[in-house]
């Protein structure tokens, strides 16, 4: 009798915990699209950064009502787009790869916070980005089917950082394109002497 009254108060507990479970709002893994939208104004005869979004992102021309050189950008953006908000915002960018492949070389400037080094809680490497949770935030790693990126793009999100992009071409579509904008080592502008 007492097994069976047993398995009936963890079955009647198992249906509650389900049920309360459907209510709350599931967790998310990934990043989420940006709380604040970034709007990017662009020279009007720049067709590369206005007629170029990354596909199924929700990067989107702003509406007709609007100046036609502006474009708003969603979570994922072009190699462009992310020098543009450099530019423009001073957006930060952060490499998300592996510590040797930032020391190998990086997008001038970029901080170095790796999602595992979240493993233990938030990362002392994050105070470099303090200040710039109302910014625009460039998140770059390989590119393509890099998930790094994007698993730090929703760790920064959690953390309250509400403009946080990624740029989906990743670090050697950067370097191809924009060779003097690439520093070497572990100093952000490659001045710690590493070659």
């Amino acid at each position: 009798m007492r097994l069976l009254a047993r398995t009936f108060t963890l079955t009647l507990l198992g249906f509650a915990a389900g049920v309360a479970h459907s209510w709350i709002a599931p967790i998310q893994l990934g990043p989420r699209e940006n709380t604040k939208k970034t709007v990017l104004t662009v020279p009007k005869d720049n067709t590369g950064l206005t007629t170029d979004p990354v596909e199924t992102t929700g990067n989107d021309i702003a509406p007709e009502t609007s100046d036609p050189a502006e474009v708003m950008l969603g979570l994922e953006i072009t190699i462009e787009q992310a020098k543009a908000l450099a530019e423009q915002f001073g957006a930060p960018f952060v490499d998300a790869r592996s510590a040797a492949d930032y020391a190998e070389g990086h997008v001038m400037g970029a901080f170095h916070i790796s999602p595992d080094s979240f493993a233990g809680g938030v990362p002392a490497s994050m105070d470099q980005l303090m200040g710039y949770e109302q910014t625009p935030v460039v998140i770059y790693c390989i590119g393509g089917d890099c998930h790094d990126s994007h698993t730090l793009a929703g760790f920064l999100q959690d953390l309250g950082f509400e403009a946080v992009h990624i740029m989906s071409d990743g670090y050697e579509t950067w370097a191809r394109t924009y060779p003097d904008e690439v520093a070497r080592g572990n100093d952000p502008f490659g001045q710690d002497g590493n070659p």
